[in-house]
């Protein structure tokens, strides 16, 4: 009893030093990332004024302002809600992607796909401590597998081919 208990508090340990030093600077550093994300939509904007259309800008600096404001905020269960939201929020994102993926300018489509990478690091920091809890689960669960198969393979043996592996078994 008193090792579970001490295995609990190291890894209440580990979660408040993830969750309260490590996970704040790793979001600091993704948000500033989204600003400069922001900033060269910003730029693109100014020299390539024509090029980008008054809509596509808009979706795109939308898409970059909801990902600086949801970062703390993705994880499992909010993206669960999302699903759930029905397809109407689905066909949203949709159309937004697809007017973003309709712009000739290549630097915004990659501006893009640079915002939705740093939004799924988010989300990978964000169940990070969940690590700690679910890989000793992970791994305990893929032992018990592999003995379960090798006691299959033992099981299932012909009687002559168990009797060379055991040799202490024995017929009755």
């Amino acid at each position: 009893m008193i090792y579970a208990i001490s295995i609990l508090f190291w890894l209440a340990i580990l979660h408040f030093i993830y969750e309260g030093i490590i996970l704040p600077s790793i979001r600091l550093n993704l948000r500033y990332k989204l600003f400069v994300l922001r900033d060269e939509l910003r730029s693109l904007r100014h020299d390539k004024g024509g090029d980008i259309s008054t809509e596509i800008y808009n979706a795109q600096e939308v898409i970059i302002n909801n990902a600086i404001s949801v970062l703390p905020y993705v994880d499992f269960i909010r993206i669960a809600a999302a699903r759930e939201a029905g397809p109407e929020l689905k066909k949203k994102a949709e159309e937004r992607e697809s007017l973003i993926n309709s712009c000739n300018v290549k630097e915004v489509k990659d501006i893009y796909s640079k915002t939705m990478h740093i939004v799924f690091c988010a989300f990978i920091s964000n169940i990070g401590s969940w690590f700690i809890y679910i890989v000793p689960v992970a791994i305990v669960v893929g032992f018990f597998q592999k003995i379960f198969s090798l006691v299959k393979d033992i099981v299932s043996l012909s009687e002559n081919d168990l009797h060379k592996l055991i040799p202490a078994h024995s017929t009755t």
